[in-house]
């Protein structure tokens, strides 16, 4: 039997649309490409782990 690792089409789609929202002209001309990339990082660190936090304590 072949194991096949599942994707989760969800997060990545959840992290694509986080990546289009932070890739606005404001964020693009300020960072140079290295902070770019560095900031973007955080952001969707922020973003993912304050959607899952919120979530969680909507459910009590």
């Amino acid at each position: 039997m072949e194991y096949h690792k599942s994707r989760n089409i969800g997060m990545e789609l959840l992290i694509q649309q986080y990546r289009n929202k932070f890739e606005i002209d404001e964020n693009i001309n300020y960072y140079s490409f290295k902070d770019f990339l560095k900031a973007e990082r955080k952001y969707l660190k922020y973003m993912l782990e304050g959607s899952v936090d919120e979530h969680a304590s909507q459910s009590y």
